[in-house]
């Protein structure tokens, strides 16, 4: 499998190189992350995800190299690490095993009828 580089600027304008060697989906889905060893869970909103990472906003300050377990919808906690962090709240994160990230997205099931035709409604005069 080939990787993915790209130049991603980083805080204080310095450049950094970046690879991926998994493709990222555009999500947006809440879930709890918790630092490694603590019972303390913080929210986040997971903004891409991918078989290797995930990119998401917290309200916590994490620095790079923070170990992490992060809740995810049908498949549960996965361990991570903080690769990196910028100046809004935004991290990436890499999950130190691969996982689906289809199966964290919502399941939609269910007969679908169509729709009852608009007819005018019939007036009458009283």
């Amino acid at each position: 499998m080939s990787a993915l580089c790209i130049m991603k600027n980083v805080d204080g304008g310095a450049e950094a190189n970046e690879c991926r060697v998994a493709k990222r989906s555009r999500v947006f889905m809440r879930a709890n992350m918790r630092v490694r060893g603590s019972t303390l869970e913080h929210p986040l909103s997971i903004k891409d995800i991918s078989s290797t990472g995930l990119k998401a906003r917290l309200e916590v300050s994490l620095f790079p190299g923070t170990h992490v377990e992060i809740d995810l919808r049908n498949i549960g906690w996965v361990a991570g690490e903080v690769v990196w962090v910028d100046s809004q709240g935004v991290v990436g994160v890499r999950f130190s095993v691969v996982i689906q990230p289809e199966r964290t997205h919502s399941q939609v099931s269910g007969a679908y009828r169509p729709a009852p035709s608009m007819l005018a409604p019939q007036l009458r005069r009283l």
